[in-house]
């Protein structure tokens, strides 16, 4: 007979929600330190002219208050506008209450629960909506998608109660967390090979990712430069089962498939922090990993051996016939899996080269086939899978609880949480289903279609595909900015923080901080000025010596401008990894054509950009004792932390390494012989 036991997933939750506090504070910090260049009045992309434009677009704008366009359209900039401030206080302020409210999430357990998880979700998700291109980036919406999860996952957290000692309602939430780490990674993985990018299919594609990535690590340039070609091919396969094949066993019932696939996820997170910096992209994958566990897996971490011998006692009520067809179920799946691999991509050992050769043996339109039916077969595991958590812990609330009113408490919970989890599982099918290539409608319910795209502005729901295509396959562009005193010349360059430019200086370690500037320069070298509209806006800041936008480049650097220049180009090159010992790091070949032909403060064509862009240069405001309170006190605070004093990598390890000290200082500490408590 089954026995129905709930499952204990409280570490697992803690875990989760400590480490969405830390990721919200490595955000909210990086967000601060870029906010007068990048959305000030005399940033790249002033923020106030976008957030009046809805006010100026409106029939009634003369009318309109801003809690009336709060109603409209929710975000916290609005309210603070009614509070006094401009709108880039009112990002620095969201950033700053952001970032406590992390601080104390993270450090603190009791913290945790549905107000300060909503009120962070709130607050970043009105900076992502005031960042326009410069917060448009996957892990932007991913963030706000765990944290909404967090928000149903944190409600009901009294550590200390001992009305209800088991939440049943616990284990049907949390399957959430597991199943948007399925959609991460599964919709990652089919991009690459639906989009046709020919490198994904030959398994070339990781021979140029080092190189021409955004922002590459030191360690990628020894990946590029040592790594032989048919490790590179066969690491390509290897992303694919992790990102394809292995999400599957998440839905397994056999504990050691569903720990392969969080291991493996959180292998290939480690590698990608190693040769990349994707800010707090990895370390929000691991934390959704972490979440996916149970609280018997972090057993042998912690050492609670109270717990520990629990579960070994279940182990040992299991029938041995039980035991054996786990056993044989789980090797029969696994030699399956890796008799497809082979198949699938040719795999063979070269005796001569002692090497693993490795080609893709399938067709695209045998590809989209497997992909419909995976599709349909995640959408079928994943459904089952919530169905039984549901079931099973309504019935475990009636048998197990003591009492009419603990029952029914219990139970009603349970039933509830249920409800919520089956909409936001049935909405995060239908951006899965956009990977098939026919009418499948009729596995999504029509509310949960219509939910999804009326809360689609809000990120509850989000398709995600990182690294859809390989660029730079012929070397990876970069524009370089260059100033001088003449249209003719000579001209200087200007080097950046983060990016590459300098050809001596070596790849930087930046992550998890985000110089969205150097990320978007990324972006720009890819397409042209008249498609990337805020690159002329940088050339004028530049130009004008706006000092806030010149803190988010290299001031060290640029130092040899005393003087703005007065004219600026850029150039556009090829950059490579330099192969071989050499002083340098990179080597380059420079485009015939300009990416923006020489522009002074009195070209045309810039004037009249920024007339029709109403790019001005603001007087900074003088201190007033009549301001509001608190525009009073973020003048006050502002200077202490410019992005001019400070970097953001800097700033954001100052502030994140002592509590991640103090935590695992706590966790593993002999005082404390169960640790789990004190996530």
């Amino acid at each position: 007979m089954v026995s129905l036991t709930t499952k204990l997933v409280e570490t697992s939750r803690q875990t989760f929600l400590c480490g969405v506090s830390l990721c919200y504070a490595i955000a909210f910090i990086s967000y601060y330190v870029q906010i007068p260049g990048l959305f000030g009045p005399n940033g790249i992309l002033p923020a106030h002219l976008y957030m009046n434009r809805h006010r100026e677009s409106s029939a009634t704008s003369s009318a309109t208050t801003n809690l009336e366009r709060f109603i409209s359209n929710p975000n916290m900039l609005y309210l603070l506008r009614e509070a006094g401030l401009s709108v880039e206080e009112g990002m620095v302020f969201s950033c700053l209450l952001g970032t406590i409210f992390a601080l104390f999430s993270f450090s603190s357990r009791i913290s945790r629960g549905m107000i300060v998880y909503g009120s962070m979700w709130f607050l970043y998700f009105s900076l992502v909506y005031a960042g326009q291109t410069f917060l448009s980036f996957q892990w932007d919406i991913l963030l706000l998608e765990t944290g909404f999860l967090a928000i149903v996952i944190a409600p009901l957290n009294f550590p200390n109660s001992t009305v209800l000692r088991v939440k049943r309602h616990d284990e049907v939430v949390m399957f959430l967390v597991k199943f948007l780490l399925f959609k991460l990674m599964f919709m990652s993985g089919v991009v690459k090979l639906s989009s046709l990018c020919p490198t994904w299919w030959d398994l070339t594609a990781l021979t140029y990712h080092y190189e021409t990535q955004c922002i590459p690590t030191p360690i990628a340039w020894f990946a590029h430069s040592i790594i032989p070609f048919w490790f590179h091919k066969l690491s390509v396969v290897a992303v694919y089962v992790i990102e394809i094949v292995l999400p599957f066993y998440l839905f397994s019932p056999i504990k050691a498939h569903r720990k392969l696939s969080i291991y493996s996820i959180i292998f290939l997170m480690v590698v990608i922090i190693l040769s990349g910096n994707y800010n707090f992209f990895n370390l929000l994958t691991i934390v959704l990993c972490l979440g996916s566990l149970e609280d018997c897996d972090y057993f042998t971490l912690f050492q609670s051996y109270e717990n520990h011998h629990s579960d070994e006692k279940v182990k040992s009520n299991c029938p041995l016939i039980g035991r054996l067809l786990e056993r044989v179920l789980r090797w029969v799946m696994d030699i399956g899996i890796m008799y497809w691999i082979v198949r699938l991509f040719k795999l063979k050992f070269n005796y001569s080269s002692f090497s693993i050769d490795s080609s893709v043996n399938f067709t695209h339109e045998q590809f989209q086939s497997f992909v419909n039916a995976a599709v349909t077969c995640a959408i079928f595991l994943a459904s089952i899978s919530l169905v039984w958590i549901v079931v099973k812990n309504c019935v475990c609330a009636l048998k197990d609880e003591t009492g009419i009113m603990n029952k029914l408490w219990s139970f009603s919970q349970t039933f509830t949480f249920g409800f919520i989890a089956t909409l936001l599982l049935t909405m995060s099918f239908v951006p899965i289903m956009q990977l098939t290539d026919r009418e499948t409608e009729h596995l999504v319910p029509e509310f949960a279609e219509s939910a999804y795209f009326r809360l689609q502005e809000f990120r509850v729901s989000n398709s995600y595909g990182l690294f859809r295509r390989m660029t730079g396959i012929l070397g990876r562009p970069e524009i370089v900015l260059e100033g001088s005193a003449s249209e003719k010349g000579p001209w200087t360059e200007f080097h950046f923080l983060y990016k590459p430019g300098n050809l001596s200086a070596p790849p930087p370690w930046v992550a998890p901080h985000q110089p969205r500037l150097d990320w978007q320069m990324w972006f720009a070298a890819l397409s042209t000025p008249e498609f990337t509209t805020w690159f002329k806006t940088l050339a004028f800041r530049i130009l004008t010596g706006q000092p806030e936008v010149l803190a988010l480049m290299d001031a060290k650097s640029n130092i040899k401008f005393k003087e703005p220049p007065l004219y600026i180009r850029a150039v556009k090159y090829k950059y490579f990894f330099t192969k071989g010992n050499t002083q340098n790091w990179w080597r380059r070949e420079k485009e015939t054509k300009l990416y923006l032909d020489p522009v002074s403060l009195k070209s045309p064509a810039l004037l009249d950009h920024v007339n029709r862009n109403r790019i001005k240069t603001v007087t900074p405001p003088q201190f007033s004792d009549k301001w509001p309170f608190l525009r009073r006190m973020l003048y006050r605070l502002r200077p202490q932390m410019h992005s001019e004093n400070i970097s953001g990598d800097i700033l954001v390890w100052s502030l994140v390494l002592p509590l991640i000290a103090m935590k695992l200082g706590k966790v593993f500490s002999p005082k404390y012989p169960v640790k789990m408590y004190y996530i």
